[in-house]
């Protein structure tokens, strides 16, 4: 059963009297400032890393990028690594990278606070981390990766969910392609070098918010249902020959 509230701050408020009133579990934040979510939810995110792990064969990459919004996933994968390298399981631990469309954690890093700020915001087609603000566990989990936090714009995001699509056949939301942004852009300034091992964690597929990209790409060729319709619209459409015999 789904309601809407005024404004997200309202959520919060309504969740935390039903909390105390009827006993719920909740599973999102219901803190403002905001703390993150159930822990226990927290917890199902350190199989994020024993997944990545395992398939580099039990080595840690250097860096994992993200992209984060009260940054449950974030911190989760980050205590994952933590406890692999203390049971002796992988011999050292990445760098942690956030992605943000606003930047709260990148203030944050900038101004040496241990707290976070709300910091200015705009529309944004990478909805599913609009946050102008965000949790200490987020920051708590670049402090002590020596992690780094980094913003992309829109145009950046969508130009990588399009890349991502023709190159990989992978059809992210740009809340996803976001982290790719902030990995192109990391490596431009040199700050991935290129022997570095990277993972860039893509959290959610496209059809989440197809509207967005719809707006980048031309309309699909309306074809006659037959083989040389296909061949003609293929050719016309995006310059490809079906058959080359």
């Amino acid at each position: 059963k789904v309601v809407a509230t005024p404004s997200p701050e309202d959520r919060w408020i309504l969740m935390a009297s039903c909390v105390e009133k009827f006993g719920w579990v909740p599973m999102g934040n219901f803190h403002d400032p905001i703390i993150g979510s159930n822990p226990y939810g927290v917890e199902g995110y350190k199989t994020l890393a024993f997944e990545i792990c395992e398939q580099l064969d039990w080595q840690a990459p250097d860096k994992v990028i993200m992209p984060v919004a009260h940054c449950d996933g974030f911190y989760g994968c980050w205590k994952g690594f933590k406890e692999l390298f203390e049971l002796g399981l992988i011999e050292s631990k990445p760098v942690m990278v956030a992605a943000e469309p606003y930047g709260p954690l990148k203030n944050a890093l900038a101004k040496g606070i241990d707290y976070i700020e709300t910091v200015a915001s705009h529309d944004t087609v990478c909805f599913s981390v609009a946050t102008d603000r965000t949790s200490y566990q987020g920051l708590k989990t670049l402090l002590e990766s020596k992690g780094i936090a980094e913003v992309a714009s829109d145009a950046e995001a969508q130009a990588m969910q399009l890349l991502t699509a023709s190159k990989e056949g992978i059809y992210v939301e740009a809340s996803s392609a976001l982290a790719l942004a902030v990995a192109k852009k990391l490596r431009c300034e040199e700050k991935i070098q290129p022997e570095e091992v990277v993972v860039v964690v893509l959290t959610s597929g496209g059809l989440k918010d197809p509207s967005s990209t719809s707006k980048l790409l031309p309309s699909v060729p309306l074809i006659e249902p037959s083989m040389m319709g296909l061949k003609e619209g293929l050719f016309e459409a995006y310059d490809f020959v079906l058959d080359r015999k």
